[in-house]
């Protein structure tokens, strides 16, 4: 038996879930408005984090050939100003070899080729001095060797002398023995 209230709970049953239904109908359908939204948006997010990442490879890429190039220009300006210092030291070397002992070194820089080109001045000064040295103990060895030889020969000239006169007393007295010999017979 059914009675009129449970029939207006039967009919208020379905019409609630007829409503339930038509909301879950649209929380489906939002549901899937949602869902499609989240996928295109995680799409143009994952191409736009994508896009970054490659425009952030270019930048890095491209400073990186900035930076390598940079880095190759400032080696070669100081390994050729490098280069250069051992060259003229090299040449004031072999110059000394040569015996030219005038030229100097200008020295550049706080460096070891600076302290090299400073050590070969002072080698240089050391040589001059040595060889002014030598020259002088030279010239003073010179002069004395004529001294020397001016000596002897006033030495061989006065011996000369001596030996003149000594001829001229023999001769003298010979004539002496000869005129006493002639007298005494």
């Amino acid at each position: 038996v059914n009675s009129i209230g449970d029939n207006e709970d039967t009919a208020y049953l379905q019409f609630k879930l007829s409503v339930a239904a038509n909301i879950t109908g649209v929380i489906q359908m939002e549901y899937n408005i949602f869902e499609k939204r989240y996928s295109e948006v995680t799409q143009n997010l994952s191409l736009y984090v994508d896009s970054i990442v490659r425009q952030f490879t270019l930048i890095a890429i491209i400073s990186s050939i900035i930076a390598l190039v940079a880095v190759f220009f400032a080696v070669m300006i100081l390994s050729r100003r490098l280069v250069r210092r051992v060259i003229v030291t090299q040449k004031m070397a072999s110059m000394m070899s040569d015996k030219d002992l005038t030229s100097r070194l200008k020295e550049e820089g706080h460096d070891e080729i600076a302290d090299l080109m400073g050590n070969l001045n002072i080698t240089v000064d050391i040589f001059n001095s040595f060889f002014k040295s030598v020259k002088e103990s030279s010239d003073v060895a010179k002069t004395k060797g004529q001294s020397i030889n001016s000596a002897a020969a006033e030495t061989a000239s006065a011996t000369h002398e001596i030996n003149s006169n000594v001829e001229s007393l023999r001769k003298q007295f010979d004539v002496l023995d000869t005129a006493v010999k002639q007298t005494i017979k």
